[in-house]
């Protein structure tokens, strides 16, 4: 091709099993290839931000077989229990499907989805990057009730805590206990201090019954795959 590459689409190894070892597989292209029989040993992928990454990227035109490539690699050694070796190449696909939606010029909600869905936990892979985005959101949440203030019938608490003495802490520790109640799915009467502003009462609402919930259970979902892996 006029990238220089060596291409094995020609190449139909019926059922004999394809070897490759200690080989450098930058250049070389297996679209539009049956990958079953083909095994690589020692060899070595280039890698770039964590993910595997081919020469045809370059080409944009190129796109959709290498996402189809990807996509042959990562059932590969899904079928062989290669979770590892499939966890990267599922990073790789979802990259080249990111790049496909933007190329296309047209803002869709599965490229806004997939954008998110990657800075959150980069496609379900990374159990720490979403562990960290699911107690950033919390500790927001606590900010939120600190800053913004709380009460009840006849206590407001309301405003920075500062300097830190022991009436400080107590604040914290009580806006601390109404963050744990909402997380922890308390009904709303169950709160005793609730946000003074109706705004951020619902917002708080929004964070800790829909949207906290949903990375929690995103971060189990990457802890159990890095198991797996």
């Amino acid at each position: 091709s006029d990238l220089g590459v060596l291409c094995f689409s020609r190449c139909l190894p019926g059922k004999k099993e394809v070897h490759f070892e200690n080989t450098d597989l930058y250049w070389c292209d297996f679209r539009h290839v049956n990958m079953t029989h083909f095994h690589f040993i020692n060899s070595s992928w280039t890698e770039k931000y964590g993910r595997y990454w081919s020469v045809l990227e370059k080409n944009d035109h190129d796109l959709d077989t290498v996402r189809n490539f990807y996509l042959h690699m990562k059932r590969k050694y899904r079928e062989e229990l290669n979770e590892n070796e499939s966890s990267k190449w599922h990073i790789s696909e979802k990259e080249v499907l990111l790049k496909l939606l933007k190329n296309n010029g047209k803002s869709s909600f599965l490229y806004y989805f997939l954008l998110v869905y990657k800075h959150i936990s980069r496609f379900g892979e990374d159990p720490v990057r979403a562990g960290c985005v699911l107690f950033g959101m919390l500790f927001f949440v606590w900010i939120l009730l600190g800053v913004g203030g709380v009460h009840n019938e006849q206590t407001i608490i309301k405003g920075p805590a500062w300097p830190i003495d022991w009436d400080a802490l107590m604040r914290f520790g009580t806006t601390f206990k109404s963050l744990m109640k909402y997380a922890l799915f308390f009904r709303a009467g169950d709160i005793e201090f609730r946000p003074i502003n109706g705004f951020v009462d619902g917002l708080v609402l929004l964070l800790t019954r829909l949207i906290i919930p949903l990375q929690a259970a995103l971060f189990a979902f990457a802890l159990r795959n890095r198991f797996r892996r």
